[in-house]
């Protein structure tokens, strides 16, 4: 949603022009928060494809990319999403923590409790590199 739409939403015909005027900002904020998400993932998303393109990318790297990729979306309340890109990383790194203790509070966001409590079980028995 960009800003002029975001303007053409509101009528500042309003007995209370200041409040019309506070609640348009916060909109166009949010706006402007979510556009800035947006081109985070497009950025990730450019270094992911770089990655799994070039031969000097480690597992790991390329694990770390879809963790950064999920927490994005999961700012950006995509909680499905980010535990899909989480489950990617395990799929390239088994051992990683970070990524199973994730899908577990993605999953307990979704009230998917005890499901999460199988994820916080697996993240207990991933080698964390200790």
């Amino acid at each position: 949603m960009t800003a002029k739409s975001l303007y053409r939403k509101f009528s500042f015909n309003d007995d209370d022009e200041k409040s019309t005027l506070k609640q348009w900002k916060d909109y166009y904020l949010m706006a402007r928060k979510d556009e800035k998400g947006s081109d985070e993932l497009a950025e990730i998303n450019e270094e992911l494809k770089m990655a799994k393109d070039s031969s000097n990318f480690d597992k790991h790297a390329i694990a770390a990319l879809f963790c950064k990729r999920a927490l994005v979306k999961k700012q950006e309340n995509k909680i499905e999403d980010a535990i899909s890109d989480y489950k990617e990383a395990l799929k390239i790194d088994e051992t990683l923590f970070h990524a199973a203790y994730q899908i577990a509070n993605c999953l307990s966001l979704l009230d998917k409790h005890e499901e999460a409590l199988e994820w916080y079980t697996i993240s207990l028995n991933k080698d964390c590199g200790t």
